[in-house]
């Protein structure tokens, strides 16, 4: 049994580094501030998305048989320059 509090579990003792006299240089904030600023608006710039174009619709219609997607329309606009290289 222990007697007056002592306890049996080991306790390491940490001895801290003597840290150094010699004092550090002012930081440019100004630069830090740019830098932080330059980081922060490429980041916006990466995470903005392509606007959303609207539709026409109605709940009350069919939908026509020919597709009047926008995605389409794309797709298909893209791929003219391709095909004019075997047309050609």
């Amino acid at each position: 049994m222990l007697s007056g509090g002592a306890s049996s579990v080991p306790v390491r003792t940490v001895v801290a580094e003597p840290r150094s006299s010699e004092a550090r240089g002012v930081p440019d904030f100004k630069r830090m501030h740019e830098e932080w600023q330059n980081k922060v608006q490429r980041s916006k710039d990466q995470a903005r998305k392509a606007v959303t174009v609207t539709q026409e619709f109605s709940f009350a219609s069919r939908r026509p048989k020919e597709s009047t997607s926008i995605q389409k329309t794309i797709a298909g606009l893209a791929l003219i320059p391709f095909l004019e290289i075997f047309v050609c």
